[in-house]
């Protein structure tokens, strides 16, 4: 799907869209603005109100939660994938480094974004722009990071 200045787009909703280059088409920063400085309550009340795909993990990458978008996207339930990592996910084309790739920039505090190949519980594979980022007012050994998937189609 592409936009009227033909940009490929990703949906991840009905109403919301990044391009394929990693960017916000509509300006909307609520994301950013309660994950780097909401506490965990408060990204978890974001994560229950948004229509974005969105998974909440520990300091070690295991996943504490997911929204009903996310399940939606990746074919998953809440359920099966707690404690697990986002690992559940890669495949054949996901490409050796990127776990380490993401986690080298998530564990000293930085917000990450990438464009990788992810696959679905189904194994249908797809293009997952996804952005990582730190939960700055996090309590010890609590959930960490928070990542919002975007699928390109």
């Amino acid at each position: 799907m592409q936009d009227r200045r033909g940009r490929t787009l990703c949906i991840t909703n009905t109403t919301h869209a990044c391009d394929r280059d990693l960017n916000a088409l509509d300006g909307d920063t609520s994301f950013e603005e309660t994950c780097y400085n909401g506490t965990v309550e408060e990204v978890q009340a974001y994560m229950s109100e948004t229509a974005d795909a969105l998974v909440l993990t520990d300091s070690k990458g295991r996943i504490v939660d997911v929204n009903t978008p996310w399940e939606y996207l990746c074919g998953y339930t809440s359920q099966n994938v707690k404690g697990k990592t986002s690992s559940i996910l890669h495949g054949p084309l996901t490409g050796n480094g990127v776990s380490r790739d993401l986690h080298s920039f998530i564990v000293n505090g930085f917000a990450v974004r990438r464009s990788i190949t992810n696959y679905k519980q189904s194994g249908m594979k797809f293009t997952n722009n996804v952005t990582i980022l730190p939960l700055r007012r996090v309590q010890h050994n609590g959930p960490a990071f928070v990542a919002k998937l975007c699928e390109v189609v």
